[in-house]
């Protein structure tokens, strides 16, 4: 059991005599699944390969059960944290963001597209919000983590040459 975290075995009588926490559901006749998160279900079907042909990535975190590689679909409630779009349901496809984000694309504007700001009537990614008004997003993030309004931060101008100067 010193694979990875997430774990697929084939138990037939000693399920109960298993350690480690997480929530365990039965897939199929003496295959049971265990689930790390709570916003991700996972569905398993088995495929014969041999132990040495699983990747360090088998499924997101890994996975093992006694020479069977299982391929698995993640089906998450939310979907995509960046976008919001709901997961391609494909046995195939590797999760390696455990489920929260759906492509490689979608994790680059992940940091911008995760802060929405309502003004104006308006909901908007920050970043969108910063194009807008003219400044540089990484100058509106910097005064918000200083505790700065979001409406202050935008529209307050940026003062050039404004390094501390010495009296004289």
């Amino acid at each position: 059991m010193a694979f990875h975290q997430i774990e697929m075995l084939r138990i037939e009588s000693e399920f109960h005599a298993l350690a480690g926490g997480g929530v365990w559901d039965r897939i199929e006749d003496g295959l049971w699944l265990r689930r790390q998160r709570e916003h991700a279900a996972w569905a398993a079907h088995g495929q014969w390969w041999r132990r040495t042909a699983l990747g360090k990535h088998a499924m997101a975190e890994g996975a093992r059960a006694r020479n069977e590689r299982l391929k698995a679909v993640v089906v998450s409630v939310r979907g995509c944290e960046a976008c919001g779009k709901p997961f391609p349901v494909t046995a195939s496809q590797h999760q390696h963001s455990r489920g929260r984000v759906c492509s490689a694309a979608c994790r680059g504007r992940a940091r911008q597209n995760v802060k929405l700001v309502h003004l104006h009537g308006e909901r908007l990614p920050l970043a969108r919000w910063a194009e807008r008004y003219g400044i540089a997003l990484s100058t509106v993030w910097k005064r918000r983590n200083e505790g700065w309004s979001v409406l202050k931060a935008l529209e307050t101008p940026v003062r050039r040459r404004s390094a501390a100067r010495t009296g004289g």
